[in-house]
């Protein structure tokens, strides 16, 4: 008497081959997505700080700027951007209202190492000023742009937008 239920060992081997196979040819698929979408969600996470600055200092009425160390001026892997009054001076060992860490490259056109002070004022207004993220392998970048009236842009590219 034969079986007719069931699959044979040969038919297991061929799905379990092509199983493999899809799953190996889209893994560096998969690892670039997800290196694009951390990316993505920390130039969001800049402007979103960047925004609670901005409105910090509308509902206060007051002064407030957002330090962002620029080139070396960045702590070790991790670039850290904070929140101070605008008295005050962008130095790492005064207290912060708000401190955020993204571990990317952030820089200025001119390649200046240096702690950039973005203020706002009470009526949300500010000054020009811009600056870039660039992701690990240097393939994405994102600049980030501050107008006079505090109207907060990003523009992205597969080609550098900070030249």
């Amino acid at each position: 008497m034969k079986r007719t239920h069931g699959y044979s060992l040969f038919e297991l081997l061929i799905v379990l081959t092509l199983a493999a196979a899809i799953v190996v040819t889209s893994v560096p698929f998969l690892i670039q997505y997800a290196e694009n979408s951390r990316f993505e969600n920390a130039a969001r996470r800049v402007v979103f700080h960047i925004r609670r600055t901005k409105m910090l200092a509308i509902t206060k009425g007051e002064s407030y700027a957002v330090c962002v160390p620029l080139g070396d001026a960045n702590w070790k892997t991790q670039w850290r951007f904070f929140t101070v009054k605008n008295t005050e001076t962008c130095e790492i060992k005064n207290e912060k209202l708000i401190d955020t860490a993204i571990s990317y490259e952030v820089f200025q056109k001119s390649g200046e190492t240096e702690m950039e002070k973005i203020s706002f004022h009470g009526r949300g207004t500010s000054r020009n000023k811009s600056f870039c993220i660039k992701n690990k392998t240097g393939t994405k970048w994102k600049k980030i742009t501050v107008s006079n009236f505090a109207r907060i842009t990003t523009q992205s590219d597969e080609e550098n937008p900070c030249d």
